[in-house]
């Protein structure tokens, strides 16, 4: 039996389950939601930046 490597060379989760939403969303900032974490993700770094500060 192949391991999990050779049968998914990008190491991504199968299409079918919320693993490969989770994926997608984090991981392809072409996607609305994906742009959207990536927005969330900035500001919060802002944000803990300047509670430290």
């Amino acid at each position: 039996m192949p391991g999990p490597v050779k049968d998914n060379p990008q190491n991504r989760p199968p299409d079918d389950n919320w693993r490969n939403t989770l994926y997608t969303i984090i991981f392809e900032a072409d996607t609305p939601a994906g742009k959207l974490f990536d927005e969330i993700l900035i500001i919060t770094i802002l944000l803990s930046v300047i509670v430290v500060i």
